[in-house]
């Protein structure tokens, strides 16, 4: 990695032109309790060529303060924008306002009250530089408990398994199928990191959505499109606080509504792109016929969220996964 920008480098003051500048986009709201650890992950970076990008979203709290605090004491690398009006707009509106502005060579998006750990940046442009030919290198993420007492005696840390083979090039459309036959598994963008330019011509975060659905049908666009190196290495920690426990522990029947705008959407976009793979359709159609399955099972799986903890509810679903991936695999865009 010597050609890349680092604590180590003696040189990392001089010649950074040849190093290519990273955005980093965090949008937030009301996260005056989270966002500090967030920006100072970034300031952390052993990769040092970023700009961080900061995106209000209509926060009523002390969040705005503080990101005007670090923009102020590092106007060269940190910048805060927000909505006209200082409004509510949604997620995917906050981090597509960030992106248009950002001027990096690369861009990568961070939730407000999670962390990127160190070495992330510096290994994700490790791995573009081993294979130029990628709009997007992913790596792992860790679910996190440990960072307060509370949190401890509701769960233990543990990292997602993507159900894939890690360091690997994986051609479209392979990604976009594993997704739906994982049951919806894919790459946290908090551990993405992609080409600035690929995401302008291939689209971005969807606004209609203000809570959930805007990353999934970003995915699949970039999924159907791009070519993505698929990391080993675990590179963010996602904050499980009381907010983000309770979401993981309620029905998942209520998300069945946004799971049929994703795929309400997705559909669409496949006509419009005119796609006509068959294994892509008939990954879509069994996934739907799978949601159908979970919905009418809506009391059990209710209760199954409330009584068993998250890392082992992952674990079960891992091996029925892997045992379903076994049976009937896939081969299409793997290299």
């Amino acid at each position: 990695m010597s050609n890349i920008l680092t604590d180590n480098d003696e040189e990392q003051s001089a010649g950074t032109s040849e190093i290519p500048l990273v955005s980093v986009v965090i949008p937030f709201r009301n996260r005056e309790e989270f966002l500090n650890d967030a920006i100072e992950s970034i300031k952390a970076q052993t990769y040092k060529n970023w700009e961080l990008i900061l995106v209000d979203d209509g926060s009523t709290d002390g969040s705005l303060k503080i990101a005007q605090e670090f923009a102020d004491q590092h106007p060269e690398k940190i910048f805060l924008l927000y909505h006209p009006g200082n409004v509510h707009k949604g997620a995917g509106a906050t981090r597509n306002l960030g992106f248009r502005d950002s001027n990096g060579e690369y861009v990568t998006f961070l939730d407000s009250d999670d962390v990127l750990l160190p070495e992330a940046l510096e290994m994700e442009i490790a791995a573009f530089r081993k294979y130029p030919g990628a709009e997007a290198v992913c790596g792992k993420l860790q679910f996190w408990y440990s960072w307060s007492e509370e949190t401890k005696n509701a769960g233990s840390d543990f990292e997602v398994d993507l159900l894939l083979e890690t360091e690997k090039l994986y051609e479209p459309p392979y990604l976009f199928i594993h997704n739906l036959r994982a049951g919806g598994r894919k790459p946290h963008f908090n551990c993405t990191l992609l080409k600035s330019e690929f995401l302008r011509k291939k689209g971005v975060f969807e606004e209609q959505y203000e809570s959930m659905g805007e990353d999934q049908v970003l995915w699949a666009k970039i999924s159907l499109q791009g070519t993505i190196y698929l990391m080993d290495a675990c590179l963010a920690k996602y904050r499980q606080h009381p907010e983000s426990i309770s979401a993981a522990h309620t029905d998942s029947g209520s998300h069945m509504e946004h799971w049929d705008d994703y795929l309400d959407r997705v559909t669409k976009y496949l006509e419009h792109q005119e796609i006509k793979d068959e294994n892509v359709w008939r990954a879509l159609k069994n996934f739907k016929r799978s949601l159908s399955f979970r919905s009418r099972l809506k009391l059990f799986t209710t209760i199954h969220h409330r009584i068993v903890p998250l890392r082992l509810r992952y674990k079960f679903q891992d091996v029925l996964t892997r045992i379903k991936l076994m049976m009937f695999p896939s081969s299409a865009g793997k290299r």
